[in-house]
């Protein structure tokens, strides 16, 4: 059985904790982010675009609740090939120097 909750946080750090669970694998529970309806439209609106144009990259929501867009053919804890963004408008402009593959938004097989 499940339910949902609202938690109300006395302090940053205890958010921030939480939030992270967002992110780990092979949890029993889930933690959704609370984002305002406007970057939850700019997140979905982003994920369309870069999966309509074949861009490899993705975007997401951080703990704190920024949108991310990551280069993909960048490593990881590369410092340019992640930036955060506000507005669509701002992330069609670091999208535009991502590089083409049609093979990266293409579902994989699942492997057990």
């Amino acid at each position: 059985m499940t339910a949902e909750v609202i938690i109300r946080f006395t302090n940053w750090a205890a958010r921030s904790n939480v939030y992270d669970l967002h992110f780990k694998k092979n949890l029993g529970i889930r933690v959704n982010l609370d984002l305002t309806q406007y970057r939850r439209a700019t997140l979905q609106d982003s994920r369309e675009f870069l999966k309509t144009n074949n861009l490899k990259g993705y975007v997401y929501a951080n703990s704190q609740c920024n949108l991310i867009v990551r280069d993909a053919s960048k490593d990881q804890n590369a410092q340019n090939g992640k930036r955060k963004f506000e507005h669509f408008e701002e992330f069609k402009q670091f999208a535009s120097g991502l590089k083409i593959d049609s093979q990266f938004h293409k579902r994989r097989p699942h492997r057990e």
